[in-house]
């Protein structure tokens, strides 16, 4: 039996021995208590650690203790109690897991951006070195369908030591670089929506011994062996950004990311494909619907965040992308700028309505808009005003409202919101928001517009050549009037889905609707911006 005492007066060069005994008592149930305080594991952590031994440390886990990995944990010890904590590389509390994760994939994903090298890394992975074979499988969502955007998961070491897959604008390649040579096989993908990424591996094979399935289907393969990888090739596996700089950064979202020592048969792929749960052989499974970063493959690998990964709604099962980092910009002279709907996105029937937008001003003249807006002028609208204060209304005809605030010369993001509900009286009919925070009510006629969904087109009476410039992000529609709690927890970047029929200008960089599915159109000079109120 193991003792406290014991435990003090070993000597520095015996506690690698004697963490095996504590390991041995624990996992032979010899000591059961690994959740209870003051007791063995926590008494050798101490010691450990004013010894100057701390990789020697036990980090408690549901099924034993799994070795401290100085190059990705950093240790804080609790008050001198044994107990410690685990900070990651953003500086972030790495929780300790004392039940085994469980939860389920595809609904939710992280939102990385290369910008600012967003990552999740990982230990090296030990399993892998020289390994003949192995199966590494992803959800993608890359943002953008150019040249330079892309998407990638894998371990780059070194150029001439490494594997990847990665989605660019040409395509997808799956690729195995070891002392022995370069392989790699690509397959057609140019789109912005979610696909499912496969890549096999088996040394062993003297034809085909590289894969690539792309939904589940076979895309290509290449010739690879015999050869086997490196003994170091798995040591800087990264989701995201993969080779610590720029080059090598990623632009999407990734679920369900998961590797095996193994080299999966097509039918276990269209497994993974379908989120099936297969466990033989499976060494990492990351990023499900649940917001942490633990690895569901029970193996205790779970990922660092390092820079701003973001956990985010939506994932291929539920296809709602990010928001707030890009925006659409409207710039130009002759036309006035603008986008909007090609159809109508309401019947005319609705007794409520929120209208929501992030907009930034990069003109000082006289409107940047957010409507539903009828041909005849009778709109529900959101617009930020050159003069000394801001517009919102909810117009048929007349009246409508001028709310009395002096920001109008803020180049800053801004957030206006306006909720309809024309079971009010009619002085309180609408409600103005500016930056999650009601301002005050205004006056509505019973009915709401059954027009078209704009942004930025200028105002009909008084044209102006730089009317409807501006960077728009995150523009909602939602077929009820939203609490001020809602409009406070949209502000604060919350996508509150019930009601939400209509949205555009998210992180997708494009100009359509990813709700409501209507066509949109633009005119004059419609960009792209790599900014946002959360950039």
């Amino acid at each position: 039996m193991i003792t406290v005492h014991e435990i003090h007066a070993a000597p520095a060069g015996e506690l690698s021995s004697l963490r095996s005994r504590i390991e041995s008592a624990y996992s032979s149930g010899v000591i059961t208590d690994n959740n209870a305080q003051n007791h063995i594991w926590r008494e050798f952590n101490r010691r450990c650690f004013f010894s100057g031994r701390e990789s020697l440390m036990l980090v408690p886990t549901y099924d034993g203790f799994r070795p401290v990995n100085l190059d990705i944990d950093r240790i804080v010890l609790i008050d001198g109690s044994g107990d410690i904590q685990l900070i990651d590389g953003s500086g972030f509390i790495i929780p300790l897991t004392y039940e085994a994760p469980s939860g389920t994939f595809g609904s939710n994903s992280y939102s990385f951006s290369s910008s600012t090298l967003d990552n999740l890394s990982f230990a090296n992975i030990k399993e892998l070195g020289s390994a003949t074979e192995f199966t590494l499988t992803c959800w993608m969502k890359k943002f953008g369908v150019g040249a330079g955007d892309r998407f990638m998961v894998g371990s780059i070491v070194s150029l001439s030591n490494g594997v990847s897959l990665i989605w660019n604008g040409t395509g997808i390649t799956a690729s195995v670089t070891t002392s022995a040579g370069n392989v790699e096989t690509s397959g057609t993908q140019n789109s912005s929506g979610w696909v499912h990424c496969a890549m096999v591996y088996d040394g062993s094979e003297s034809t085909n011994g590289l894969k690539l399935y792309i939904d589940g289907q076979l895309a290509s393969s290449a010739n690879v062996g015999p050869t086997s990888l490196d003994s170091d090739t798995f040591s800087n596996f990264n989701i995201g950004e993969i080779g610590h700089n720029s080059l090598f950064g990623s632009d999407g979202q990734a679920c369900d990311v998961r590797l095996f020592s193994k080299a999966l048969s097509s039918s276990q792929i269209q497994s993974v494909y379908n989120f099936e749960n297969i466990t033989s052989d499976l060494i990492g499974r990351w990023i499900s619907d649940n917001d942490d970063t633990l690895d569901y493959s029970h193996k205790h690998r779970s990922a660092i965040k390092n820079n701003n990964p973001r956990f985010v709604n939506g994932g291929p099962l539920n296809d709602l992308p990010p928001f707030g980092h890009n925006s659409i910009e409207l710039a130009g002279t002759n036309p006035s700028p603008f986008v909007g709907s090609q159809n109508k996105i309401l019947n005319g029937t609705e007794t409520q309505l929120t209208l929501a937008f992030w907009i930034k001003r990069t003109h000082t003249g006289r409107f940047s808009i957010f409507a539903i807006r009828e041909a005849t002028n009778n709109q529900t609208f959101l617009t930020w005003d050159f003069r000394d204060f801001i517009i919102w209304g909810a117009r048929d005809g007349n009246p409508y409202f001028y709310s009395d605030l002096t920001a109008n010369t803020s180049t800053a993001w801004n957030h206006l919101a306006i909720t309809v509900d024309t079971s009010k009286a009619t002085s309180e009919r609408a409600r103005c928001f500016l930056n999650g925070v009601f301002q005050s009510t205004a006056s509505a006629n019973d009915t709401i517009s059954d027009g078209f969904l704009m942004l930025g087109l200028n105002h009909p009476s008084v044209p102006s050549n730089t009317d409807g410039e501006g960077r728009y992000a995150d523009c909602r529609v939602y077929n009820r009037a939203l609490s001020d709690s809602e409009i406070a927890d949209i502000y604060g970047g919350q996508l509150i889905e019930n009601g939400l029929i209509h949205w555009i200008a998210t992180d997708d960089q494009d100009i359509e609707d990813k709700i409501g599915k209507i066509p949109m159109t633009s005119s004059g000079e419609t960009f792209i911006a790599n900014d946002g109120p959360f950039a």
